[in-house]
């Protein structure tokens, strides 16, 4: 068998009796030949004492053409895990397409993938070392979160998105506990620490980097112990204490507690408190 002037295999010899006919089989190490479509004219020869014999093989392979039927995401929480996308490919070759992942029009990972002739396959991005078996995307503000998912080969680019809604951070602050220590010959005390509940019950994680607290019109401001986002429906208890406290008269007081994030408040709580 030839591609033009290039033997793509032969067979053994075999000798056929008069009147008889034998069968020879072309099967090559993995395959004959393969196209990358377009047109395949090749030549079978037998080659025999008696002479040569010729016949053509021909037809017509159509290119990778490929379609992206449907995109799934998976959501845990506020964090993308995974999105699973369908692609077909109606052409006759195996078809090479870039799988490129966006998150509210922001890149978020891309990945490599092929798909056989003929053939409908599903294909996870999120699960591998492409995404680094992490979080593809985690919300940080509340709103529309578009996915998309874009495939890019050579027949072409086709896209398809979808929207999920999640709801702001909506923190609370409870169990509010003050320590004053009182001045000595002074009706005066000084606040030296403040603990309390924060909750989530937003749609995102609540993230703030620190607490302020203001009473009667002076502010103290500390970093909080507790950075990490917390997740809708946790809690954690916050302990903030002062080198240099407010001191204030003896009696009651109303108490103001902000978390903050980047100088923005994310949550506020008003109290009052007795010395």
């Amino acid at each position: 068998m030839y591609d033009g002037t290039e033997t793509l295999d032969s067979s053994f010899s075999q000798t056929i009796g008069p009147g008889e006919s034998a069968q020879f089989e072309l099967n090559g190490f993995l395959s004959l030949y393969e196209s990358s479509g377009g047109n395949v004219d090749l030549s079978l020869v037998a080659n025999s004492s008696a002479g040569y014999a010729e016949t053509s093989i021909t037809r017509s392979v159509a290119n990778a053409n490929l379609d992206l039927l449907s995109i799934s995401p998976t959501w845990q929480g506020s964090e993308l895990q995974t999105v699973d996308f369908r692609v077909q490919n109606v052409g006759d070759v195996t078809g090479s397409f870039t799988a490129t992942i966006s998150v509210r029009g922001t890149e978020a990972g891309q990945a490599s993938y092929q798909v056989d002739g003929g053939q409908t396959t599903t294909f996870t991005y999120g699960d591998g070392l492409a995404s680094g078996y992490g979080p593809i995307y985690t919300v940080e503000s509340g709103g529309d979160v578009p996915v998309e998912v874009t495939i890019s080969s050579s027949s072409g680019s086709v896209s398809k998105t979808a929207t999920k809604t999640f709801g702001d951070a909506e923190g609370s602050i409870s169990d509010v506990d003050t320590t004053f220590i009182g001045r000595a010959g002074q009706d005066k005390s000084e606040l030296s620490s403040v603990s309390f509940n924060v909750r989530n019950d937003g749609g995102i994680p609540l993230t703030y980097d620190s607490v302020e607290i203001e009473l009667d019109g002076a502010t103290r401001t500390d970093s909080a112990t507790s950075t990490q986002p917390l997740a809708t429906g946790s809690e954690r208890t916050e302990l903030t204490s002062f080198t240099d406290g407010i001191v204030v008269s003896d009696g009651s007081h109303d108490m103001t507690i902000r978390l903050t994030r980047d100088g923005e408040t994310v949550a506020s709580e008003t109290t009052t408190v007795s010395t």
